[in-house]
């Protein structure tokens, strides 16, 4: 066997040199910085998943209340403003404002009384399409995870002198997340974050 062929075995020596330069406290200090490195990225890691449900939450609200607004306007717009609107079901808070409306695409018989209301007890939104049959409502709104209906209500527009107009219908929407979104106050208590929406249906002229 050649000698000369061996590896040299120097720097071999030199990084068991390097090893043995760090002490205890280098490796202690070295940890520590390391562990504070990771426990920052953890908490921003965390800081982004809490601002993006927040930001999910806000955007899934807000579709779910232009989903039922929707919803309504074109059921309202298809109703004969000739019919008339019979309130019910005014909020016990505000008797001027109505849970409950009942509506006609045209003149009895040939065209049915059909119903729109909010249910405050499940937070339903219903359609019944002929009042005089049983078991055929239709589910506009039911809570889900991502959203729940607090209020809904409807009232008459006026003309000039209080008079009532009978053409236009006024809604007013009150939904919110139930906590989805995690935000809290500053008792660490969950919150909702809420949408308002008011809008005004014309109903068909004939």
């Amino acid at each position: 066997m050649q000698l000369a062929h061996l590896p040299s075995i120097r720097p071999l020596r030199r990084l068991l040199g390097l090893f043995r330069a760090f002490t205890v406290v280098d490796l202690m200090v070295a940890s520590s910085l390391a562990v504070i490195c990771l426990g920052g990225m953890l908490s921003l890691v965390m800081q982004v998943g809490t601002e993006q449900r927040r930001i999910v939450g806000d955007g899934l609200v807000q579709q779910e209340g232009g989903l039922l607004q929707d919803k309504l306007s074109v059921l309202i717009r298809s109703m004969s403003n000739s019919e008339g609107v019979i309130f019910g079901d005014p909020v016990p808070s505000a008797p001027t404002f109505f849970r409950r409306i009942i509506v006609a695409r045209g003149e009895a018989p040939d065209f049915p009384r059909e119903s729109i209301y909010f249910n405050p007890t499940n937070r339903m939104v219903i359609h019944d399409p002929d009042r005089s049959v049983a078991n055929d409502e239709v589910v506009l709104f039911a809570p889900n995870a991502n959203a729940v209906v607090r209020e809904l209500y409807f009232y008459p527009s006026l003309k000039v002198g209080a008079v009532t107009d009978s053409t236009t219908l006024n809604v007013v929407l009150e939904m919110d997340d139930d906590g989805y979104s995690g935000r809290t106050d500053g008792r660490g208590h969950i919150t909702r974050s809420s949408i308002h929406r008011y809008f005004t249906v014309k109903m068909r002229s004939r």
